[in-house]
C-alpha cells in the first residue's frame, strides 16, 4: 500500500500548529498597548495547512484531517491533566506554576475546538464552493480565510474572556486579534499557500517528464524499387523428339 508523504505532512503540521496554538495561546502578549495571546503568532497559519489539504485533496479529506487534529488534541489535555494530578517529587517547585497553566487548558481547549469546529470548516468549505467556480487559488485563499478568522476568533475570544472581561474591551481584543491572524494568516499564508501549490504543481511536471522516455527519432529506410524477374529466354526444342519428315518420291 502507497503512503501519501504529502498528506502525511500536511496532516502533520496541521495538528502541530493546532495543538501548539492551544498550548500558547495560555500567555497573552503586548504589542504596545495591544494584548494577544501568544498563539497569533502560529495559528493562523493553520488555515494555510486547511487550504493546502483542501486543494490537494478535497474538502472530504480535510473535514477528516481536522476531526483528527481535536482527537489528537483532546489526548495531549487528558495527558496534561494527568501530569497535574500526580505527586510532585519533592523539592519540585513549580507545581503550582505547571497547574496554573496546565489547568486552564481544558478551557481552551473547548473553545478553541468549537471555533474552529466552525471558523476552521466555513473556511474550508468556503474554499471548495470557490473552486469549483474555477475561481483563482488567491482569491480562495483570501477570502476563505478571511471569514475562517472572523468567526474562530469571535468564539474563542468570547469564550475564553466574557467571564472577566468587560463587553467593550472584549470586542476590541476580538478586533486586534482578527486583525492579528490577518497580517499572519493572509499578509503570510496567503503567499506561502501560492508558492506552496506553485513548487508543487512544478514538481508534479519534473515528475511526470521524467517518467516519459524521449521520444527517438527513428530514421526512415528507403525502400527499394521492386526488382523485375527476369524470365528466362525459351530454350529451342531439340530436333531429336521431333520425327524427321518423310521424303516422298
Amino acid at each position: 500500500m502507497a503512503v501519501d508523504k504529502r498528506l502525511l505532512f500536511l496532516s502533520g503540521l496541521f495538528i502541530t500548529l493546532l495543538i501548539a496554538s492551544n498550548l500558547m495561546a495560555v500567555k497573552f502578549i503586548a504589542i504596545g498597548t495591544v494584548v494577544l495571546p501568544a498563539a497569533v503568532i502560529c495559528y493562523p497559519l493553520c488555515f494555510v495547512a486547511s487550504d493546502l489539504i483542501n486543494e490537494f485533496y478535497g474538502f472530504k479529506t480535510t473535514k477528516k484531517v481536522i476531526l483528527f487534529a481535536f482527537i489528537f488534541n483532546a489526548l495531549v489535555v487528558g495527558l496534561t491533566a494527568l501530569a497535574v494530578v500526580l505527586p510532585p517529587a519533592p523539592g519540585y517547585e513549580h507545581n503550582e506554576a505547571f497547574k496554573t497553566i496546565f489547568l486552564s487548558t481544558p478551557l481552551i481547549l473547548g473553545a478553541s475546538f468549537l471555533a474552529f469546529a466552525v471558523g476552521g470548516i466555513l473556511n474550508s468549505y468556503v474554499f471548495n464552493k470557490i473552486r469549483k467556480k474555477n475561481k483563482p487559488l488567491a482569491l480562495r485563499s483570501v477570502v476563505s480565510t478571511f471569514l475562517g478568522i472572523i468567526v474562530d476568533s469571535f468564539i474563542f475570544i468570547t469564550l475564553v474572556c466574557m467571564f472577566d472581561t468587560p463587553f467593550g474591551e472584549l470586542m476590541l481584543l476580538v478586533l486586534w486579534q482578527v486583525l492579528a491572524k490577518i497580517i499572519v494568516g493572509i499578509g503570510l499564508g496567503t503567499p506561502l499557500t501560492l508558492l506552496t501549490v506553485k513548487l508543487h504543481n512544478k514538481y508534479q511536471k519534473y515528475q511526470a517528464n521524467k517518467r516519459t522516455p524521449p521520444t527517438q527519432n527513428t530514421p526512415t529506410t528507403k525502400t527499394a524499387p521492386p526488382t523485375q524477374e527476369i524470365s528466362p529466354p525459351e530454350t529451342e526444342t531439340t530436333a531429336q523428339n521431333t520425327p524427321p519428315p518423310e521424303n516422298h518420291p
